[in-house]
Order: C-alpha cells, then structure tokens, then sequence
C-alpha cells in the first residue's frame, strides 16, 4: 500500500493537485512568489502552464 501512495505522489498531475496557493498579498508579493516557487519546486511540478494556471487562479478576481 505504502508503495502505491510514492507512486501516487511522483506523479506530476498528483503533485499539482495537491498545491494549495495562498491568495496573492500586493504587500508582500515578492516574499508570496518565492514561496509559491518553493512550492513548486517541493511537488516536482516543471510545467511553465501548470505554474500559470495555479498563479492565476491565487489572484483575486480584483487583479
């Protein structure tokens, strides 16, 4: 069983929903988007689309 959920989580699809963005600060921006790259980097997700898609749906509706 164990072998199934590090299977489950090398999957990058897996990876990616398991992210869970913080909505956007204008405040502390910089210090937002190095923490969501940390967040990509630890789930192993690569893909320049996945990383938008998860940026973009963090903003509020405002931006």
């Amino acid at each position: 069983m164990q072998s199934d959920s590090i299977t489950l989580l090398s999957d990058p699809a897996v990876a990616a929903a398991q992210v869970k963005l913080p909505t956007f600060s204008v405040i502390n921006a910089p210090t937002w988007f190095q923490w969501v790259e940390v967040q990509f980097r630890l789930k192993r997700i690569t893909s320049s689309t996945t990383h938008a898609d998860h940026i973009i749906a963090s903003l509020p509706e405002c931006y």
